[in-house]
């Protein structure tokens, strides 16, 4: 579609030749009109002058077609261009869609890998509350229970007897690590640690 339109002006230029020659014919034509010896100068002229009124005519309809191609080829590129960002948006729209499904499944295996964590703690602290029960003297060894993350939580006590040493902003800091409630009197306090790594059972 590229090569029609300077055809069509190479075309065009080349009839506005035609008709100027022509032209320049009739003129010298209607000269010899004139002239006695040749009886057949009107006759030829009028032929002249049909012959560049039909080239005029058709120098028009090449223009108007040139003009019809040109809005053709504006069209083409038109709807091309139409073409093109309808591909590009829905690209993009292709792109965010897989990029939101990534996200979504990003969050999935982020709330499965805490569950799977959380999970793996609550086990840990259960056989560690199971072995602490059986603990009955002030020097026996306790198992450290987890966070909630299952990170192991610093200065855990080693026995019985150093839950009894502990001072208060000591339990204060182990209750806040495992995310208990930190209020009431130190006693109160101490109770609830015992009770939460399996020292003592719910009733007491």
């Amino acid at each position: 579609m590229n090569m029609a339109q300077p055809n069509g002006q190479v075309l065009l230029t080349q009839l506005q030749s035609i008709g100027t020659a022509v032209q320049e014919i009739t003129q010298e034509v209607s000269l010899f009109s004139n002239v006695p010896a040749i009886n057949q100068g009107a006759q030829l002229l009028e032929q002249m002058q049909q012959l560049q009124t039909q080239m005029q005519q058709f120098q028009q309809e090449t223009r108007q077609s040139q003009q019809q191609m040109q809005a053709q080829v504006q069209q083409i590129q038109t709807q091309t261009q139409q073409i093109q960002a309808r591909l590009q948006q829905h690209q993009f729209q292709t792109q965010t869609g897989f990029q939101g499904i990534n996200d979504r499944i990003d969050l999935v295996n982020d709330h499965m890998n805490s569950l799977e964590t959380r999970n793996e703690a609550r086990e840990k602290n259960s056989q560690a509350r199971l072995m602490n029960s059986s603990a009955t003297r002030g020097n026996s060894v306790l198992v450290p229970l987890v966070k909630g993350n299952n990170d192991a939580v610093a200065n855990f006590p080693v026995d019985i007897d150093s839950i009894a040493s502990l001072r208060g902003h000591h339990l204060t800091a182990l209750l806040n690590e495992y995310e208990l409630d930190n209020t009431g009197t130190l006693e109160d306090k101490r109770l609830r640690f015992k009770r939460f790594i399996g020292l003592l059972v719910q009733s007491l």
